[in-house]
């Protein structure tokens, strides 16, 4: 029996399926909320049946309130019509599926009618999802009743309100194939848009998920004006819509109006996407003529349309007067009265002056090494399909995006509507048949007169604030410094099938140029608490669970290989080209390695070679020991080894995880002390040190996978989230860079880097509390501007009170008569 080989596979931008796995700290925490919240739901008596929990989190949480709990993981690969439940559980009192996120919507469609067969008739499925519409829908026809609950960390909200975005969790009640108990209403059913026809023809809609508060005043009233509120629209309380001549007020998607606004809209209000508009702001599309001794009350008005544009940000106590159009994506700082059109993408402040000032977008360079390697010009094809999914969120985060590449890959990113450079642009031709040296040079750091030409040309034309480069470029990286450039170097930390893809992101560069060794040592002092150490074993389980082999299988090759019951020893080989063998050891061929492990023959040791599966070819000549190409698989290999000889493969690493002891004889990043033996000084000549198996102290192990896994490595999820690069870029600018700075989204800290973060944090609230304060002087202001106005309107009240006595006054009406009656003789 065979199995597939392990070559690496880099997947299309469209397969490649980003989520996020046990192994992330955060997601484990939000899973264990989610079983104490099920296991509140459960009484002693029930019988429960807990769906895929194949971590054994769940069963530890559900049977402190349940005697009966069956497990049952689905498998991926099923396939029919039908599930394959335990034979031993019928009818349960409930189900609990709450790690959702890993099954696809093909499973589900099968899966969940299967779950709603298999309850008891009055039984209960607690189950969570990430907000998708299709698995709401899908439970609805085949449960009567659902209980939606949306998920904020540990605490759980019941709503009924139309759930855009986050994580919930939906208790389903009564399946459809059941009776309903007696005293069961049907959940309200609610429409999707409330429409109003007004007599001019023209329809007011609101959307169901607009949320306008009750406060809310139409003045004069609803039916006087056109009201068109979209999707998620949201007008605070308090806020007056005034419409006096059945003018429009049309509202975009996503768009919040703050409290106590006015907005007249009787010559037509036009407010675009995403835009939001702070408290006491005043939008009007009318205004007062101004002419000489005429009364305010008779001076007439005019009406101009006001245009708002989307993704615009409107601070507190504006005044946007008739007329005016905003552009997209422009900032209107508190207290600034606008009188004129404002262009896209601008911010005004308001001050003794008005300055306007144009917003400037960040760039972010993706750079794929832009001469040939390996004889090929589209070799980091494969990479541009992962960086162009990051390219799309740091789009979406309002980024400039540009690539770097090869003339011949640049026409195809191009093609895809991206932005790229190549050398062609600036007349720039490399020799290709010179391209390992010219590679060897970058990955060592060494001087090439046209690369540093190029580099130079492109972040000075450019001028990024970030720059990711796939693998590592050292002429970039010292160009960068002296620019003050962010650089950061990504590669695969482990990409084998089933362990979950982990991604280099490290200012100093990866494998072995990494700043991995550096990070650890930073963390000698530092201590797992009980729940890093809970995720830690969590990881290092799930990992570990791929090297295990059944002893028949095992016999398998043992017998293929003609091995023995020897202690046996894997020597895992690299491409010769490769970045992590020219930047890291001393060996020029697989071959002198391979010379040098022999050397450790003993008669109580048996060795296996296994060739890289992007490498078969290499020439090898080794007498009487098995090389495998692709017979077996890697976490085979691993799994039958007691010890892995490796350069500094990434073999390595997970041979650690599997228990098994690891010897390097080049520069691994994950050489670190009491964990790995370093033989990297080891020279053909020397005498030849003793192996032996090493003692891991299991604490020492865990925070390595902790500090590995959850804080250096990236995950998936969050290599293809530009927030997360982004907010750690942030934080690392503000330590100026320094190399060994690193962000913990949860979890223990130093103290200093702790204190960092306050600080950051602290300065962030101080801006805050002198913006509020500015706003409050504001509000004062305002007021006492409307005692001036209401004082002044007084006195002419008071006035006209007193005109119009002296008119209606008999007397006075009596001399005008004679006055009348005398002029008119």
């Amino acid at each position: 029996m065979t199995t597939k080989s392990d070559t690496l596979i880099y997947p299309k931008a469209e397969d490649l399926v980003i989520k996020k796995t046990s192994i992330d700290d955060n997601f484990i925490h939000s899973l264990m909320s989610r079983y104490q919240f099920a296991s509140r739901q459960l009484t002693k008596d029930m019988t429960v049946l807990n769906c895929g929990d194949a971590s054994g989190v769940g069963h530890n949480y559900l049977s402190s309130c349940c005697e009966k709990i069956f497990d049952y993981v689905p498998d991926f690969t099923e396939c029919g019509d039908n599930v394959n439940f335990p034979t031993d559980i019928i009818s349960p009192d409930a189900i609990v599926l709450l790690n959702l996120e890993q099954y696809h919507q093909s499973l589900l469609n099968r899966l969940i009618p299967e779950l709603a067969k298999l309850l008891k008739s009055d039984g209960q499925l607690i189950i969570s999802f990430a907000t998708d519409s299709a698995v709401t829908l899908l439970l609805k026809q085949h449960f009567y009743h659902l209980d939606i609950y949306i998920q904020n960390q540990e605490l759980f909200h019941r709503t009924d309100d139309p759930i855009e975005w986050g994580n919930v969790i939906a208790i389903c009640q009564y399946p459809i194939r059941s009776n309903l108990p007696d005293n069961y209403s049907k959940p309200h059913e609610t429409k999707y848009e409330t429409c109003i026809m007004n007599d001019n023809g023209f329809q007011s809609s609101i959307s169901i998920s607009a949320q306008v508060a009750e406060s809310v005043i139409y003045k004069p009233t609803f039916n006087d004006g056109i009201y068109i509120f979209s999707d998620g629209v949201q007008i605070r309380d308090n806020a007056v819509l005034e419409n006096h001549n059945r003018g429009r007020l049309v509202i975009g998607k996503n768009t919040v109006i703050g409290y106590n606004c006015w907005l007249n809209a009787t010559g037509d209000i036009e407010i675009g996407s995403d835009t939001l508009i702070g408290a006491n702001t005043i939008i009007t599309s009318s205004s007062h003529h101004f002419k000489d001794n005429v009364p305010v009350s008779e001076q007439g008005m005019s009406f101009k349309k006001v245009t708002i544009g989307s993704n615009v940000w409107i601070g507190s106590n504006v005044s946007i007067l008739e007329g005016v159009v905003i552009g997209d994506n422009s900032v209107i700082g508190a207290g600034v009265v606008v009188k004129e059109n404002i262009p896209p993408n601008t911010i005004i402040k308001a001050g003794s002056t008005v300055v306007i000032e144009k917003i400037k977008k960040n760039t972010v360079l993706f750079y794929l090494l832009p001469f040939m390697i390996r004889g090929s010009a589209l070799t980091f094809e494969c990479i541009y399909e992962k960086y162009r999914i990051l390219a799309a969120s740091f789009a979406a985060q309002d980024w400039n995006i540009v690539f770097v590449a090869t003339d011949e890959l640049a026409k195809k990113i191009s093609n895809d509507g991206w932005f790229t450079i190549s050398p062609q642009a600036y007349n720039i031709s490399y020799d290709d048949g010179i391209w390992f040296e010219r590679w060897k040079r970058t990955l060592l750091t060494q001087y090439d007169e046209m690369h540093s030409l190029f580099v130079t040309n492109i972040l000075e034309d450019i001028n990024p604030e970030i720059v990711f480069c796939w693998n590592f470029d050292g002429i970039l990286k010292n160009i960068c410094s002296e620019k003050a450039i962010a650089a950061y170097f990504n590669e695969l930390g482990l990409s084998r099938s089933p362990n979950p893809l982990i991604y280099y992101s490290d200012a100093s560069g990866v494998n072995a140029t990494s700043n991995l060794k550096n990070f650890w040592r930073q963390f000698n002092n530092f201590t797992l608490s009980e729940n890093e150490k809970t995720i830690a074993r969590l990881t290092l389980g799930e990992v570990k669970a791929n090297y295990v082999i059944r002893d028949e299988r095992k016999a398998e090759i043992h017998k293929a290989l003609s091995l023995s019951n020897k202690k046996t020893v894997l020597i895992a080989l690299q491409v010769e080209d490769d970045s992590n063998i020219v930047a890291g050891s001393k060996f020029t061929s697989m071959q002198q390695f391979v010379d040098l492990c022999l050397r450790f023959k003993r008669d109580d040791l048996q060795f296996i070679i296994k060739k890289h599966p992007g490498d078969k070819n290499c020439s090898l000549y080794v007498k009487d020991y098995p090389i495998v190409v692709d017979e077996f698989s890697t976490c085979e290999l691993i799994a039958i080894s007691d010890h892995v000889f490796t350069i500094n493969s990434s073999v390595g690493f997970e041979a650690l995880l599997a228990g098994k002891t690891i010897f390097t004889f080049g520069n691994a990043p994950y050489c670190v002390d009491d964990l790995v033996n370093d033989f990297s000084a080891f020279e053909e000549d020397s005498m030849i040190p003793v192996i032996e198996e090493k003692r891991i102290d299991p604490d020492l192990l865990h925070k390595f996978v902790y500090l590995t896994y959850h804080n250096y490595f990236l995950s998936e999820q969050k290599f293809f989230n530009a927030e997360f690069h982004i907010r750690r870029h942030l934080l690392q600018k503000i330590n100026h860079f320094s190399g060994t700075q690193y962000f913990f989204d949860s979890g223990s800290y130093f103290k200093d880097r702790e204190i960092q973060v306050n600080r950051y944090q602290n300065k962030v609230l101080q801006n805050t509390i002198r913006n509020y304060e500015a706003w409050v002087e504001q509000l004062k202001e305002t007021e006492r501007r409307a005692i001036e106005v209401s004082e002044w309107a007084q006195m002419l009240n008071t006035k006209l009170q007193k005109y119009e006595r002296i008119f209606n006054n008999p007397l006075t009406r009596k001399i005008a008569a004679i006055r009348n009656a005398f002029f008119k003789k």
